[in-house]
């Protein structure tokens, strides 16, 4: 996979992501939890073709001024799945 635009927001202490991660076809949203410097993500999305449910954990989460970076393991429904890091720059105002 290439570079995307991912947007990240947040809404009731929830993550949202919204954007091309892998064949998701609604936001991805997940809670996060601070341990230490760094942070976890557990969350849930909705993925094609099968219009199945996907679940999702990333490890590693440290977000500042500047971007973001995490580790990330998906598992789409049926046997599919996949694990990598991503990483991104805050958009400017």
């Amino acid at each position: 996979m290439g570079p995307a635009n991912v947007l990240i927001g947040s809404s009731a202490g929830a993550l949202i992501f919204t954007g091309p991660l892998y064949e998701t076809k609604g936001p991805c949203v997940g809670n996060y939890s601070q341990a230490g410097r760094m942070g976890s993500i557990q969350g849930t999305g909705a993925c094609v073709p099968q219009d199945g449910n996907q679940t999702f954990a990333a490890t590693e989460v440290q977000g500042g001024l500047q971007g973001l970076t995490m580790r990330y393991g998906v598992q789409f429904a049926g046997q599919c799945g996949a694990t990598g890091r991503m990483g991104g720059m805050r958009k400017g105002n």
